[in-house]
């Protein structure tokens, strides 16, 4: 997200730059996905907090997206509050077991 405003006839408004292609392109937000914008701070967008967009694309171009009418938002966490692979890595999780082992008997319903 870049920016947040009001456009013509009074529609919310984003501004928008897609994380795949760089682009940046206006979208109009519904009035569920409004009530999630507006749980959020200015300094999110300032933090680059990214997002995923629901709703119908309009294209400039084939892959080029001219703007978005967003029914949905969802906001991920910043990358900072992300785990890294020393918060997964778990050396004992198959229990001593080769991994193709441990799944093997995981499908089969032996553990749980």
């Amino acid at each position: 997200m870049l920016g947040v405003g009001v456009g013509g006839w009074g529609k919310r408004r984003l501004s928008v730059r897609s994380r795949l292609t760089g682009d940046e392109f206006d979208c109009t937000v519904s009035d569920e996905a409004a009530s999630e914008i507006e749980a959020r701070q200015i300094g999110d967008i300032w933090r680059n907090l990214r997002a995923e967009l629901r709703g119908k694309i309009h294209y400039k171009s084939l892959g080029r997206i001219r703007k978005v009418e967003a029914q949905e938002i969802r906001f991920f966490p910043p990358s900072a509050n992300l785990p890294d692979i020393g918060d997964i890595r778990d050396e004992s999780f198959t229990g001593g077991r080769r991994s193709e082992d441990f799944l093997e008997r995981v499908r089969r319903g032996e553990l749980s």
